[in-house]
């Protein structure tokens, strides 16, 4: 008898250590895992940020830009929207800042793009008024807000009284009529960067495809512009060796070539193109905007609070998409030749990029590319 109970205890002693021991690897497990996990998802964050700092984003064509740079419409428009809705007059910080300057321009305005492809809206910084963007932007764009959760809103018009919001998106489709082909990757800014993808097409691609590449002007393989058609009308300019000190510039001089150029306008058959896919997606908050005052017309002083714009693109050998999204919100303190010679059109350094509708001079979109490894992803 004393043999057995001996015998049970040691088997019961081997099962607890076991359960022991069997939980204790399990939670190292998975604590590990839990570390990963927030290990991958700051890296994330960390190669957002990176990617974000790395690319600067201007509210205007009239900022000053070097490297690599954006610029979309939005902005913009949030911007005219505040003034015609509310300040009715320039806004004026103390001291005056370069982009409010610019921005007080209206170089860009809501006719300089369909109406389909935008939707726009100003109120008080109600969660009624949020709801009524979703609403619009779910029925227009089938898209939803990324910007929205950004913002204080309030439930009723007294608590949101003397708070104001602009909002504007931007969404169009760019869809090539024949595909352009994948081309072998390669290197981009003389071997800076390798194995970067690209498309366009060879030498002996169908006419078909070329043809949806005019080139506006070409003085040699390394000054150049071409101009790619989409089938909903939006043309798609791109400039290598850009020369400018803002996207104002480097497009008046795309223009200024583009007059005094007499040669083909079409690829050749001995003539090629490639340029890089693009693929990126930016948040940019507008700091330097927020927390100043600004007086309205009849002398109401009122400051922004938020000032956030994205910006996502993407382009391959099909074509593409661009989004943008603008949000201000602002509070009043008081309420009161070479014909023969081959042309090979290779994007595979510097190079800007316009977007703009037939029949409209201004561009609503724009891009200066240096590190191409930013803008692929």
């Amino acid at each position: 008898m004393k043999k057995k109970i001996i015998t049970f205890l040691v088997i019961v002693l081997v099962i607890v250590l076991a359960i022991i021991t069997q939980r204790i690897i399990f939670n190292k497990i998975d604590s590990e895992n839990n570390t990963n996990i927030a290990a991958e998802e700051e890296n994330k964050e960390k190669k957002e940020d990176s990617i974000n700092m790395a690319i600067s984003v201007v509210p205007t064509m009239s900022d000053s830009i070097s490297g690599n740079s954006i610029w979309c419409g939005t902005f913009q428009l949030v911007w005219n929207e505040m003034i015609d809705k509310k300040v009715k007059q320039d806004i004026i910080f103390n001291p005056q800042q370069t982009m409010a300057k610019n921005l007080n321009k209206k170089e860009f305005k809501a006719k300089d793009i369909s109406e389909d492809d935008y939707y726009k809206t100003f109120g008080l910084q109600t969660k009624e008024l949020k709801e009524t963007i979703e609403k619009a932007i779910k029925e227009k764009f089938d898209e939803t807000s990324d910007v929205l959760n950004n913002v204080e809103w309030y439930d009723t018009e007294e608590q949101a009284y003397g708070k104001y919001t602009a909002y504007a998106i931007l969404k169009k489709i760019l869809t090539f009529e024949y595909n352009f082909i994948d081309l072998k990757p390669s290197e981009f800014e003389n071997g800076a960067y390798e194995n970067i993808k690209y498309f366009g097409v060879k030498t002996d691609t169908d006419n078909k495809v070329k043809r949806q590449i005019e080139i506006l002007y070409y003085k040699n393989d390394e000054d150049f512009a071409v101009k790619l058609s989409t089938k909903e009308g939006e043309n798609i300019i791109l400039c290598n060796r850009p020369e400018g000190d803002t996207f104002k510039e480097i497009y008046n001089n795309i223009n200024k070539n583009k007059k005094s150029y007499k040669g083909s306008k079409v690829l050749g058959k001995i003539d090629d193109f490639k340029m890089p896919n693009l693929k990126f997606d930016i948040l940019r908050t507008y700091d330097e905007l927020c927390g100043k005052e600004f007086k309205e017309k009849d002398g109401t002083i009122d400051k922004i609070n938020t000032a956030i714009q994205t910006i996502q693109l993407e382009l391959d050998k099909k074509g593409g998409m661009l989004k943008s999204e603008s949000i201000t919100t602002f509070e009043s303190s008081g309420v009161n030749n070479n014909k023969n010679k081959p042309k090979h059109l290779y994007l595979d350094d510097s190079f800007a990029m316009f977007l703009v509708e037939d029949g409209k001079n201004t561009p609503y979109y724009a891009s200066k590319i240096t590190d191409i490894t930013k803008f692929q992803k």
